[in-house]
This record gives structure tokens, sequence and C-alpha cells, in this order.
């Protein structure tokens, strides 16, 4: 009897056991194959992950913020707080002092704009990949794009001067091989106003929908990238010439 029981109690186990492995081999529904993603709405689904890269602008959640890297670092702000030691990566962004390349709010930023590059590319890549007939809204969504692309590597630029510029010909994996010394100061410059320009000439004045990029922004962001463009800098950011 004492055997029975065992041998029971073991089939039922091994069935359970079985019957979980069918049960939990399930493709996650948040999922989704690349493949998958090449048509009009997955498209602008992806339009829409590019731009969702544009929030958070929470001072100590959203590295977007221009506040730490712009008003703290230029001196028009201080950071307050209980002290020096009250978040202190933004202290030395104020100060300058032990400023090193691995402060992890450099790196945050960095990272996560690159973040919101690679979106923006992922979605270009699928755009420029689909014809006009398919998806009606293909030169718009593109210069949306490349907008949203020059936006981040604009402020990459002011931030760090030397960039690794990628496009949406590149793979996500091969972002790491690529120097950031392949341009010069003003080839980078260069690479940053196209983008704008490509977008001030084929986005409408207006957009139906609130928030889209559209073609007084885009002409307004190329303007000031020009303006940085003709300081041309040296090699120690001295400005050389005025172009």
């Amino acid at each position: 009897m004492k055997t029975y029981k065992y041998l029971t109690i073991i089939f039922s186990i091994l069935f359970v056991l079985n019957s979980c492995d069918a049960f939990l081999d399930k493709t996650p529904k948040e999922l989704a194959d690349s493949d998958d993603l090449s048509g009009a709405e997955e498209i602008e689904k992806m339009v829409i992950a590019a731009y969702s890269a544009l929030g958070n602008y929470n001072y100590q959640d959203g590295l977007h913020s221009p506040w730490p890297y712009g008003d703290l670092r230029s001196g028009d702000a201080y950071k307050g707080g209980a002290g020096a030691g009250d978040a202190g990566y933004f202290n030395t962004m104020e100060t300058f002092v032990y400023m090193t390349e691995d402060l992890d709010y450099l790196d945050y930023r960095w990272y996560s704009d690159f973040i919101s590059i690679a979106r923006a590319n992922d979605a270009l890549r699928r755009i420029v990949a689909i014809s006009e007939e398919e998806y009606k809204l293909k030169t718009t969504r593109e210069a949306e794009m490349r907008f949203l692309r020059g936006h981040f590597y604009f402020e990459l630029k002011i931030l760090f001067k030397q960039l690794p510029f990628v496009d949406e010909y590149e793979e996500l994996e091969d972002y790491i091989n690529i120097s950031n010394d392949v341009y010069s100061d003003q080839e980078q410059w260069d690479n940053i106003i196209q983008d704008f320009r490509y977008a001030a000439e084929n986005l409408p004045a207006r957009q139906d929908e609130v928030g889209r990029a559209n073609g007084n922004m885009a002409k307004a962001y190329l303007a000031k990238a020009l303006l940085y463009s003709a300081y041309e800098q040296n090699e120690k950011h001295e400005v050389i010439n005025i172009n």
C-alpha cells in the first residue's frame, strides 16, 4: 500500500512538472518581434516611443532636465539643499571642482540621450524602408524623427563636444564600436544641422496633434544650431573664428 502511495505521489509530481513546462512556455505579450513592427500602425507606435524619451523633466529622475546640465554649470543658479553633500553630483557640476568623466549624472545623461537617439533611429529605420503608398505620413514622420534625433544630439554636443554619431543605418549593437572622433567639431555640427534642416523643410508649420514637432520648432532649432556652429573652437575650446 505504501509503495502505491509513493508511486502515486511521484507520478503526480512528474505530471505537474511537465504541465508547468507547457503552461509557462509562452511568449511575453509585452515583447515585440522586430520583424513584426514594419507596418504603418506599428511604425506609429515606434514614433510614439521615440517621443516618450523626451519626458520626465524632474531634475533628479529625469535626465533631460536643463537645470543641472545648464543652469548650475553656467552659474545662474545655486544647487541649494542641506549642504554640498546633498545631491553632491550636482554640487560638482555647479562648482566644477573634482569634476571627472565618471561622475554619475554625466554618465547617466550620456546613456539616456543615446537611448533616446536609438529610439529615433529605430523608428527611422522602419520609416525609410516603407513606401509612401503604405505609409501616407512617411515624410512627416521621418522629419519628426530627424528633429528628435537632432535635439538629442544638440543637447549632447553642447555638453560633451565630441560625439560618436550614429544614424538609422547603424545596428544598435554596433554603437559601442563607433569612435567619437570620426567627425571634426564642425562636421559634427553639420550633422546636427542637416537633421534640423530636413525637419524645417518637411514639417508643417502646425501639427493637428499637440506635442508633435512642427516646422517652426525645427526652424528655431536650425537657427540655434547655426549660431553655435558659427563659433569655431580649437582643441582647448577657445573661439578662434566666427563664421
